[in-house]
């Protein structure tokens, strides 16, 4: 099974402290070692760059499509 990883979970990692922050890292480090198929979509990529674009934050949008 494939899972789809949707904005808030990159963001949830790259943003400031959030209840939901440590079972995303787990979550992403578990895709990482490819014990978890994952994808995401370019629509996805795109709401991440343009929020945190708005937020005049570049660099941190740069670091969380990255992820």
């Amino acid at each position: 099974m494939k899972v789809f990883i949707d904005s808030n979970i990159p963001m949830y990692v790259a943003g400031a402290a959030h209840e939901n922050r440590d079972l995303a890292t787990r979550f992403l480090e578990r895709v990482e070692k490819r014990e978890v198929e994952a994808c995401t979509s370019t629509a996805v990529l795109a709401e991440i760059l343009s929020r945190y674009a708005g937020l005049g934050r570049r660099d941190l949008a740069g670091r969380i499509y990255d992820l």
